[in-house]
């Protein structure tokens, strides 16, 4: 799929992201429907952010990454990525395929946490870079 179509896909997952976290952490925490969309949305992101900046990175390096933090990597020493934005990034990728059974995370104030700045930095990186 091109970065174009892609981009469509990441910001249709970035606004169910700030739909799910408009509410306040009481609310979340409590809602489990939410909290299990907001995991599924969580993990669709991070895999169509892993394709988009998997394909600038061969675009930009010459070479595909071998994993997802390697790609935020090559792009932030290419002056692609800011550290700041590619650290959270590392940290999405982390926290999704450290617990790669998303469904079994019960810790609802992280997967807050993590869905609030996630749609925060996707906000920052679709304006300034796609």
């Amino acid at each position: 799929m091109d970065i174009k179509k892609l981009t469509i896909e990441l910001t249709k997952e970035k606004e169910k992201l700030e739909y799910y976290t408009q509410v306040n952490l009481e609310s979340f925490v409590t809602n489990k429907e939410i909290v299990s969309e907001t995991k599924i949305t969580l993990f669709k992101t991070a895999d169509i952010l892993n394709s988009i900046l998997h394909q600038i990175a061969l675009k930009r390096v010459g070479r595909l990454p071998k994993s997802s933090s390697e790609c935020v990597n090559f792009l932030i020493k290419n002056n692609y990525l800011s550290r700041k934005l590619g650290g959270s990034f590392k940290k999405l990728f982390r926290f999704l395929f450290f617990n790669y059974d998303v469904s079994a995370v019960e810790d609802e104030k992280e997967i807050y946490d993590v869905a609030k700045k996630t749609a925060e930095d996707l906000n920052k990186f679709i304006k300034e870079k796609l």
